[in-house]
């Protein structure tokens, strides 16, 4: 999907790294805060911020850069920085999910943004080559027209099949990253008076489901039997 909730990080330098993140604040003062990477915390599984991970780092009043994964949920993450002091939280891929940004629905409990593995390492050099490393904030809303689109996210299957190389998968796809649709009750964090209308934004397999049985595979098996007429269900299937 064309659409990125941007939150861009800017580093001290002036490099510039475009994150995602359902929080957008009308006002937000652009102040640059002291960056430390938690992978230097004295504990072992320090880079996933799990609960308790950070104790031994300094990370009060400064952005916390953690790595995704640890089997740690990305709000928890948030979670465990605000336990110790942190202001924020950069959310990195490793490289498995490569560019696959999401943007979570609005139950982090501190500002926090999702950047992929490439500009996270780039990040991580500049902690290490800094003595005194900053970073700030700067929210755009939502950004239409971005590349690449389309493009088959980090969890979904890419293919071919390990059993038969050559079968490639997926045979078709649909948009199912930050998707976003009406929902029956509030998301996030409980707000005094919260009343209105309510959504939800979700990522998965699931979220393209229907798009991919409805509308892509309809129309191309129709499209596709235009041109032959005697297709049968199998034929079409090893031909996408």
């Amino acid at each position: 999907m064309d659409r990125n909730i941007r939150m861009t990080v800017k580093l001290g330098n002036g490099l510039e790294f475009n994150g995602e993140s359902l929080y957008q604040p009308e006002r937000y003062n652009r102040t640059f805060y002291p960056l430390v990477y938690a992978g230097v915390g004295p504990k072992p599984d320090a880079i996933f911020c799990g609960n308790g991970s950070l104790d031994g780092l300094d990370v009060k009043g400064k952005i916390v850069l953690c790595d995704r994964g640890g089997d740690i949920a990305r709000t928890d993450k948030g979670v465990t920085v605000q336990s110790v002091g942190g202001v924020s939280l950069i959310l990195t891929n490793g490289p498995l999910d490569g560019y696959s940004t999401l943007a979570d629905p609005h139950d982090h409990v501190l500002p926090a943004s999702h950047i992929g593995y490439s500009d996270g390492v780039k990040i991580k050099s500049y902690i290490s080559a800094s003595s005194n490393p900053t970073v700030s904030f700067i929210f755009e809303g939502t950004i239409l027209g971005t590349s690449p689109a389309p493009a088959i996210a980090s969890f979904s299957s890419g293919g071919p099949s390990l059993a038969s190389p050559g079968i490639l998968k997926p045979d078709i796809t649909g948009p199912g990253v930050r998707v976003l649709a009406a929902w029956p009750f509030d998301v996030g964090p409980s707000t005094v008076n919260s009343t209105g209308p309510t959504f939800n934004i979700i990522s998965g397999t699931s979220m393209s489901t229907y798009s991919s049985s409805q509308w892509h595979s309809g129309g191309a098996q129709g499209r596709t039997s235009g041109f032959i007429q005697d297709i049968v269900e199998s034929m079409f299937y090893s031909g996408l």
